[in-house]
């Protein structure tokens, strides 16, 4: 599934004022969405150049020499926005894709842009390396402005070609986007190496709200060329197939879609809060800041926030604890920082306490092993039906030695009622609830489904980092603990790839036990920035780990890394229910009775969000600000699915980073989101289960629970509209022809070409970055 990016246009939706000013920032600031259409494989690449470019600023930098610019190529790709097929969502991903949505990786673009008067074109030159189809690209910019955007002319009157050179020196792609004073831009781009000429058009009346156009595609597994005609007014939007391989069409069908905001599926990848009041946006106090390292007399630039240190991979394999990094303070002289380094963290977990009654349909995972309740041993999703008084199971987690772990739907779906598991007489259900947390569910809030009283009620656990300086002496674990030794083994058998899908890395006589013996009690004591174990040995994972090894552990329960259970500060909280008797010593009872409140777990594990990277001026640790918990109250509508009418808890993590939405399969098809997503090779894409709306009464956030605290306006600012088909053709849309597919004008400004075109030799790499994703450093 690929973008039709060039008509976002469609979605930019008309501001109306109320209580905030017109002029502030929520009502300025601008939002662009990108359509979701299969035929658009060609658009990817004009997508992609448009984003990039913009992002270079290069009217900030009008002769004022060669400047150094870094773009979030990620953030210009919409093909990597979206996500396919099954997502987990325990709590371990989702912490995981937390962490990991902090991390970006910068492409560095070296331009100069001149002007010899303000009459004249605009002219610049651009050197960069991208990711090729066989290694890396050295890509060759030339532009030319000639006017710039209006409100009858989108794109403005320019002319940009660019040539890709491999590393031996051949040219592997020759392309050209152009935008005429008619509004009409065409792109066309030839890869001779091969055999693949993609190419497009786009005529619009943006005033009218229609447009049409051309796209020819090369498919990359048969070969095939396809032709398509397309058309768009402000309610639909049609395709059909023109041509293949220069003749008949496959299928000359032509399909409609449904283009209106509000009836399409949106994904929104940029969420910015903004305070209800004055319509400024929001944002935390302490933010990161751009760092750079010098590897190998290479200076690379990089990025530190609350989250940690983010590199490409390869760099952050050579920074090691005790590294000096610098932060990039533009032409100043940058400051530096001291890296220590840990492959662990602390976590502090509070728990609050909600009725089973008011968590009727949430989705949930859990694992269950019940023989009695026909439940194999696995991690399912299911959900509570207060009216049936039952649990739903649809859906569970398969894992394929050498494949991961993916979440398929069961069929027929399994069940079991409230009396039912009473009477099995194991205790509660523990779960984690996408939009919401980890929560408990007692055995008391099963008998009494309306208790909201703790140790009778459904538990909810608000997580927190700790700083280090805040860490305990000494914590004890009684549940899913590991020791040096625990997880030496597991890697051991990593290693020597004897491992299987169910292996882990806890202790086995803690390892999903709810009490122990003391001689099992598992002591951790603080040792700088990490903690030991009995023995003395670091409680983490070692480093050195190879990419074979994150592989296999990739094919593990340990998958999404480790965290122990429960953590005290006093072994004497692990009571153990009398109804145990004198079986154990420590016991996790007071998890489900409501007497721990409060607790710490410590996680490791081989992934960049299981370090702890801590960023030191002098003996000061740099303190960034958390994200911020916030709340949603999901419209009461049946197209928000199991969450209509519920509170979502999310993270914010500034500059348009809102994350912790619950997700699932979308089938553009039939407009539907679905359990079944698809099999290997073939995965429907995964959305945004729902959306927060760009509307004052109902698109805003909380900072307390239970629509408490300070309210916070949002606005989706990116991302993506799935149109929903049509029953029939729309009449008065006339389809672009293959006439209107631009024809060969490309031009060689590499290396390779004429010394009239040739741009020159890539020149030094400035020391200062002068532009970061669009802004002026």
């Amino acid at each position: 599934m690929k973008k039709l990016y060039l008509i976002l246009l469609l979605f930019i939706t008309p501001i109306t004022y109320s209580a905030v000013p017109s002029d502030s920032a929520y009502n300025t600031d601008n939002r662009e969405f990108m359509v979701e259409d299969a035929l658009n494989d060609a658009a990817d690449t004009p997508t992609m150049i448009l984003c990039f470019m913009k992002n270079l600023r290069p009217d900030l930098m009008v002769n004022k020499g060669t400047y150094l610019a870094q773009v979030d190529e990620e953030a210009c790709n919409a093909s990597g926005q979206i996500k396919s097929g099954p997502q987990s969502q325990d709590k371990a991903s989702a912490s995981g894709s937390a962490d990991g949505a902090a991390s970006k990786s910068y492409t560095d673009a070296i331009s100069t842009v001149t002007r010899s008067t303000s009459s004249a074109n605009m002219l610049g030159s651009t050197w960069l390396t991208v990711e090729g189809p066989s290694g890396d690209m050295s890509v060759y910019v030339k532009a030319s402005v000639t006017s710039g955007p209006t409100s009858s002319n989108p794109y403005g009157v320019f002319r940009m070609d660019y040539t890709a050179v491999d590393s031996a020196g051949d040219d592997m792609m020759y392309g050209i986007l152009k935008a005429d004073s008619s509004g009409v831009l065409n792109w066309y781009e030839n890869m001779p190496t091969f055999g693949m000429i993609n190419s497009l058009s786009l005529d619009q009346d943006l005033d009218a709200g229609t447009g049409k156009g051309a796209v020819r595609l090369t498919n990359e597994q048969t070969g095939s060329v396809y032709a398509y005609g397309y058309a768009y007014d402000t309610d639909g939007y049609c395709r059909t197939e023109l041509s293949k391989d220069g003749g008949d069409p496959d299928d000359s069908d032509e399909y409609c879609f449904d283009t209106r905001e509000a009836e399409g599926v949106k994904t929104i990848w940029d969420y910015d809060l903004y305070d209800s009041v004055t319509g400024n946006r929001h944002d935390l106090p302490v933010k990161g800041f751009t760092v750079t390292a010098t590897v190998s007399d290479t200076k690379y630039f990089g990025f530190a926030n609350y989250h940690g240190l983010h590199f490409d991979s390869s760099i952050v394999a050579n920074i090691t604890d005790g590294y000096t990094i610098t932060r990039d303070n533009g032409g100043a002289t940058g400051i530096d920082y001291t890296v220590n380094i840990t492959r662990g963290k602390l976590q502090k977990i509070t728990k609050s306490n909600v009725s089973l009654a008011s968590m009727d349909k949430y989705p949930m995972n859990s694992f269950f092993s019940n023989s009695n309740l026909g439940l194999a041993a696995s991690d399912y999703k299911f959900y509570y039906d207060h009216s049936a008084s039952k649990f739903v199971l649809t859906g569970n987690r398969v894992c394929t030695d050498g494949q991961g772990c993916f979440d398929t739907p069961l069929d027929p779906e399994l069940e079991f009622t409230v009396a039912q598991w009473i009477a099995e007489d194991v205790g509660g259900i523990g779960a984690w609830v996408p939009g919401l947390g980890g929560v408990y569910i007692s055995s008391g809030a099963l008998s009494d489904t309306s208790s909201t009283s703790p140790g009778s009620s459904v538990e909810i656990e608000s997580e927190e980092l700790v700083d280090p300086e805040a860490y305990p002496a000494t914590l004890y674990c009684v549940n899913n603990c590991f020791t040096k030794g625990s997880i030496n083994d597991f890697i051991t058998k990593i290693q020597g790839s004897t491992h299987s899908s169910s292996d882990h890395p806890y202790t086995t006589a803690t390892y999903r036990e709810g009490g122990i013996t003391a001689a099992n009690l598992v002591e951790y004591t603080k040792s700088g920035i990490s903690y030991q174990d009995g023995l003395g040995l670091a409680a983490e994972y070692p480093d050195g780990l190879s990419s074979d090894d994150n592989d296999n552990i990739d094919q593990t329960a340990a998958n999404w890394g480790v965290r122990t259970g429960a953590l005290l500060t006093d072994p004497s909280g692990f009571q153990c229910a009398s109804w145990r008797g004198n079986s154990y010593d420590y016991c996790t009872d007071g998890l489900w009775d409501g007497s721990i409140s409060e607790y710490y777990v410590w996680r490791t594990g081989h992934k960049r969000w299981d370090r702890k990277f801590v960023i030191k001026r002098g003996s000061e640790i740099i303190n960034f600000s958390a994200p911020q918990n916030v709340y949603f109250q999901v419209p009461d509508v049946a197209a928000n699915g199991n969450f209509a009418g519920k509170e979502v808890r999310l993270e914010y993590g500034g500059s348009g980073s809102l994350w912790g939405f619950p997700g699932a399969c979308f089938n553009s098809t039939t407009g539907a989101f679905t359990n079944s997503c698809g099999s290997y090779g073939s995965w429907l894409p995964w959305v945004n289960r729902f959306e927060i709306p760009f509307n004052e009464s109902t698109g805003f956030v909380m900072s307390g629970r239970e629509q408490t605290g300070t309210k916070y306006l949002v606005k989706g600012r990116f991302g993506a509209v799935f149109l929903v088909p049509l029953s029939s053709k729309i009449g008065t849309l006339t389809l672009g022809t293959a006439a209107d597919l631009p024809s060969d004008d490309t031009v060689n400004v590499g290396p390779n070409g004429t010394a009239a075109n040739y741009i020159g030799a890539v020149p030094t790499k400035p020391d200062t970055v002068s532009v970061k994703q669009g802004e002026l450093l």
